[in-house]
């Protein structure tokens, strides 16, 4: 559901190819066309669930996207994001909590990384 309403998979599609152009978009007036980025995704989500919201397809050569699932636990998720020019958050509504987002928050400041933004997954206007 989106919205409160049923979606179906092209719907998903749509949105998967929605958030990748919106992302691009905010990246093209913060580099040069030349220059290579690389994108750190990451929440309390799996690698997996993390890939499902992109249309990876959109991005050409000119980035590298990253998965980094559970940053405050995972290792390789911390190497990943302190590898990585900009990063997007991802949070699931009813599943993330607000203590948990701070910390990561947190962390991400620590480290002097550059949130783009953050997506929210399973919301639902009518709560």
């Amino acid at each position: 559901k989106l919205f409160g309403i049923t979606t179906r998979p092209e719907d998903y599609d749509k949105l998967a190819k929605t958030c990748s152009f919106s992302i691009k978009s905010l990246l093209a007036s913060k580099a040069d066309e030349e220059e290579h980025i690389t994108i750190a995704f990451t929440g309390i989500l799996d690698a997996e669930h993390l890939q499902s919201i992109l249309c990876t397809d959109d991005f050409d050569s000119n980035y590298t996207l990253l998965f980094a699932p559970d940053l405050l636990s995972d290792a390789a998720s911390i190497e990943k994001i302190n590898t990585a020019d900009y990063v997007v958050f991802v949070v699931e509504q009813e599943h993330s909590s607000l203590s948990d987002i701070e910390k990561q928050l947190a962390a991400l400041k620590a480290w002097d990384k550059t949130v783009l933004g953050t997506i929210v997954l399973n919301t639902d206007a009518i709560m």
